[in-house]
Order: structure tokens, then sequence, then C-alpha cells
């Protein structure tokens, strides 16, 4: 069985044989939070760095235009974010591993997007917090 990718348009179509298949990849951005004191920011007494490092949370915004939020399936592991929709399909392997438990998701009807948000986990956490 030969499987062809071919891009059409921000469109991927693989042919499986004589049987077509469609799949749109959605747009995502992954935004991380800080918990920041004035401390942190003026006078640099603190752990905390501005990178992604000293960061506690990493929130995922997955835009999927045309869909409503009882089609969206959200899958989170420890280092993979599964959302799938009748349109769309997104598998991202995430760039820190996270608390998948205690993860929170919010759909924003307005804008179409779907917003998750994960807690990072790292061995050495209590060295910056």
């Amino acid at each position: 069985m030969l499987l062809l990718p071919h891009l059409i348009s921000g469109v991927f179509v693989i042919a499986c044989q004589n049987i077509p298949f469609s799949m749109r990849v959605c747009k995502y951005d992954i935004v991380y939070k800080q918990a920041v004191t004035t401390e942190d920011i003026y006078l640099q007494m603190g752990n905390k760095t501005p990178t992604t490092a000293s960061c506690e949370e990493m929130v995922v915004k997955i835009k999927l235009p045309d869909t409503k939020l009882a089609d969206v399936e959200l899958d989170v592991k420890n280092k993979f974010l599964d959302c799938r929709t009748p349109k769309y399909k997104l598998g991202l392997h995430l760039p820190h591993p996270v608390d998948h438990k205690s993860g929170k998701a919010e759909w924003d009807g307005k804008k179409e997007t779907l917003i998750v948000t994960l807690r990072i986990v790292r061995d050495f956490d209590f060295m910056n917090f």
C-alpha cells in the first residue's frame, strides 16, 4: 500500500489506492505563562528569568474555524496533545512535559478557538519557584 501526500491549497490529501482522504491541519499558537511579582520585574531578586524554564503554564490556542464545541475531541497526554474535529486534526508533540490531569480547556465561540492551559512539569521546579 503506497501513501502519497500532496499539499493542495493548505489541505493535505493522501491517496491510498483509489480512496482519497483529506485532512486539514489547524493553526495553533503556544504561549507560556509565568507568575511574577514586582520584585521579579524591577529588582530581579528571584530566580525567575524570561525564558520558558521559569514558566509555570503552557497555553495552546487552537484555531478551529467553522467548528462547534460539541464536535471537538481533545486528548492530552504527558507530552502529546491530540485535537480532532470532523474537519480538522492536530497531533502536537508538546515542547515540555505537562500535568495532563490538571489541565483546563476553554472554548471561545467568537474567535472559534480552543484554549488549552496545561501546567508544565519539570524535575527541578523547586529551584525556580
